[in-house]
């Protein structure tokens, strides 16, 4: 298991441009001449989903799955272009930063190409965490070209881990849960098989020891008392279910390899 992962906090010193996507994205540069693409509160100025965010990394990070590195920003466009003192600027808001992956980066890949993933198996570990996590999102990836059309997966965006309702199958949760293009898990049942038991292994380890000590990394002014409770209190029940998830994620492993590749429906 990988080290626990505390705070950083740094301060932005430019702002490069305005992203797509939730939470006012923006690219941005820190004092630690690091490049993130910060995210600010959602619009009625929610701080859950910024927790979800950084406890989804310190999870992930611990757990091996190549989870881009995060810290908390201080500071926006009014400090750039008006600077303050240092304790003016610790008093306001802060926002999550997921550190930008350096190198060229693709979003999407040609069919063929998916076999050139060489950490594409962590596709399926990060399956079995986003069902952990009861992740209701699609998951998002990137992908760093590390030429000679080699590719390393990284992922991306964790605001919607930690949702309070899971009704559905395990199998309809692995449907939202998973990536989109059904192609990156066309790989091997035992290769699948081999590796998720001892992920399981660590995550069912993290459960039972490690979740107030992540969580202690968190800044403590994001996410509500009842939100952090809840998700570790879901998080240790879930852990009970790792056995199930993981029956579910070879099965639908064997319907990719039965039925070869192909794109999936949103």
């Amino acid at each position: 298991m990988g080290p626990v992962l505390m705070n950083r906090r740094t301060t932005v010193v430019q702002h490069i441009r305005d992203l797509r996507g939730r939470n006012r994205s923006a690219l941005v540069k820190a004092a630690n001449g690091r490049h993130y693409v910060r995210k600010a509160l959602d619009a009625f100025g929610d701080s859950d989903f910024l927790f979800n965010e950084a406890f989804a990394s310190q999870l992930g990070s611990a757990l091996g799955l190549s989870f881009p590195d995060w810290a908390e920003l201080i500071g926006g466009n009014d400090d750039v272009m008006h600077p303050v003192s240092d304790s003016t600027r610790c008093s306001r808001p802060s926002f999550f930063g997921s550190e930008l992956v350096s190198g060229e980066l693709v979003e999407y890949l040609p069919g063929t190409w998916y076999s050139n993933v060489r950490n594409r198996i962590e596709a399926y570990c990060c399956l079995l965490f986003d069902l952990w996590c009861n992740h209701a999102d699609a998951r998002q990836a990137v992908y760093q070209d590390r030429g000679s059309h080699s590719f390393h997966l990284y992922f991306v965006d964790h605001d919607q881990l930690f949702a309070a309702e899971e009704r559905d199958s395990i199998q309809q949760r692995i449907a939202q849960t998973r990536y989109l293009d059904l192609r990156l898990y066309n790989q091997p049942v035992e290769s699948v098989q081999l590796v998720l038991r001892p992920f399981a292994a660590q995550i069912d380890c993290l459960a039972s020891n490690e979740l107030e000590v992540m969580m202690a990394g968190v800044p403590s002014h994001w996410g509500s008392a009842d939100h952090r409770q809840s998700v570790v209190c879901a998080l240790k029940r879930r852990s009970r279910m790792l056995g199930a998830y993981i029956d579910s994620i070879v099965e639908f492993a064997t319907a990719q390899a039965q039925t070869g590749s192909g794109l999936g429906r949103l």
